[in-house]
């Protein structure tokens, strides 16, 4: 079987993983577009569950925040005065955020955030800076 090999010495018998130039051309254009229509959706699954993930994080995160609110506003009745009015803000406005974070999916969150980092772009990149800073102190 002198012509099963090449002039390279590549087997070219059937079953040996050999596909003539002729072939190659039509093939791989095929598999190639199959390939990246399993990448997309696979990332379009990934995606979904991360996102999923997201929101259950955030609805916890606001029953968390609902919690501390409470917390917080009990011990403001308890001291009275002055203090009992700082903790009645302080609690107002981690109820609020509780409640936007219990309520808003992700994608309502993204588009806030553009927004405000759009309108206030000073605040938004000094927000980064230190909640990055707290976040490397947390961390390390």
């Amino acid at each position: 079987m002198p012509h099963d090999r090449d002039p390279m010495g590549t087997d070219m018998t059937q079953g040996s993983g050999y596909t003539p130039a002729s072939e190659m051309g039509t093939r791989q254009p095929e598999e190639a577009g199959r390939t990246a229509t399993q990448v997309q959706e696979k990332a379009k699954e990934v995606g979904a569950m991360a996102q999923e993930r997201l929101d259950e994080a955030t609805t916890r995160a606001g029953e968390g925040m609902q919690h501390a609110a409470e917390s917080v506003r009990e011990m403001a009745q308890e001291r009275g005065g002055v203090a009992a009015e700082v903790g009645a803000k302080a609690a107002d406005a981690m109820e609020g955020t509780a409640t936007y974070l219990r309520d808003a999916d992700t994608q309502k969150m993204m588009d806030d955030i553009e927004r405000y980092v759009r309108q206030h772009p000073v605040q938004a990149v000094a927000g980064a800076i230190v909640g990055g800073f707290i976040l490397g102190r947390l961390l390390s």
